[in-house]
């Protein structure tokens, strides 16, 4: 892989990032195992780009979604889960601070 390659976004980064934000908490909450680890680093990158974007309004629709579709409860969750493991955990807690 050459040099620029291996600082673009994966596929499946890339279709995370484009998901609505209740299937991607949904995505998030069937992937609390040990093979969806890489999957909920980067969905919790996802919401936290979503609760800080900067564009007028669209942080306070995205956090409300977040909210009711149950997002905190996941990010607790995999807290739980991952606490030992540092890149799941720092993830989550710098998406938790919104």
């Amino acid at each position: 892989m050459d040099v620029i390659g291996q600082y673009l976004p994966t596929k499946d980064q890339v279709q995370i990032r484009f998901m609505p934000n209740k299937t991607l908490v949904n995505k998030m909450l069937g992937s609390l195992n040990p093979n969806g680890r890489d999957l909920v680093i980067d969905g919790c990158d996802s919401i936290r780009r979503r609760v800080r974007s900067e564009v007028p309004g669209v942080a306070k629709k995205n956090l409300k979604e977040l909210t009711d579709a149950g997002a905190l409860d996941v990010m607790i969750d995999v807290l739980k889960l991952w606490m030992e493991d540092a890149p799941v955990s720092g993830r989550c807690a710098k998406a938790l601070m919104w």
